[in-house]
């Protein structure tokens, strides 16, 4: 059997993450995270967000965020992001 080679181009990678495909996924992934932290109404918000430009690279990021002091100091003290992106697991 004859090996398999991979040539990488950092130009296709480029381009899946700016696909749509990609920021379907994020938004999914985010939006998990979000239900697994308690929602809007517990104080967390998420956004997607794929802006042009040198530091990002156009690629798609996502945010989940604290809103208020009350979600501040949930997540202060129960780790409540770290926990909800590590249900997530691997993609």
């Amino acid at each position: 059997m004859a090996k398999t080679k991979i040539k990488l181009s950092a130009k296709g990678f480029e381009e899946i993450r700016r696909s749509p495909e990609a920021v379907q996924l994020i938004t999914r992934l985010v939006n998990s995270a979000l239900t697994a932290c308690g929602g809007e109404d517990a104080g967390y918000r998420s956004f997607v967000n794929q802006a042009p430009g040198t530091k990002t690279l156009g690629r798609a990021i996502g945010t989940v965020t604290t809103w208020d002091f009350a979600a501040i100091r949930d997540n202060s003290k129960n780790q409540t992001l770290l926990r909800a992106f590590d249900r997530l697991g691997d993609v």
